[in-house]
């Protein structure tokens, strides 16, 4: 009988083994993400309110609108190009 080698999927040859590490890699990356879109929303505000003059509702829809496309985009039927693909075979 033939027995196969047991392989450890956490001994795998990427330099990062520990799911401990993997967690706090992660767990930085999106500290930095919020803390870059938390540095330089606040300043777009008030570039907008003072140097351009917005008004505080379009200062509003400005920063309403990534939410707004991210509704769109889940109901929009171009955005899923894999449904389409196979309709047309």
């Amino acid at each position: 009988m033939v027995r196969l080698a047991q392989v450890d999927p956490l001994s795998s040859p990427l330099p990062m083994t520990s799911p401990t590490r993997l967690t706090m890699r992660l767990a930085v990356m999106m500290f930095l993400e919020y803390a870059i879109w938390g540095a330089w929303l606040p300043l777009l505000a008030l570039y907008l309110s003072d140097v351009l003059r917005f008004s505080g509702a379009e200062i509003g829809w400005i920063f309403a609108t990534p939410a707004i496309a991210c509704l769109v985009a889940k109901i929009h039927p171009i955005s899923a190009p894999e449904n389409r693909s196979t309709s047309d075979r």
